[in-house]
């Protein structure tokens, strides 16, 4: 299965379309096995911090 890596804003981007009713990362799952380095994982529990669209789609 093909791998596919996660950065900090495509995760945040893809999260903030699923919130609106489709979840593209579904389809990633279904197609690549998907990983994200630890300072991208670090980095999304930084913005989960924050109170804003941002944090609402890290959190979902």
């Amino acid at each position: 299965m093909p791998i596919l890596v996660g950065d900090t804003p495509a995760i945040v981007s893809v999260r903030i379309v699923a919130n609106n009713g489709s979840d593209p990362l579904v389809l990633c799952y279904v197609h690549y096995k998907g990983i994200a380095p630890t300072a991208v994982t670090e980095e999304l529990q930084e913005i989960g911090l924050y109170d804003n669209a941002y944090d609402r789609a890290v959190c979902a």
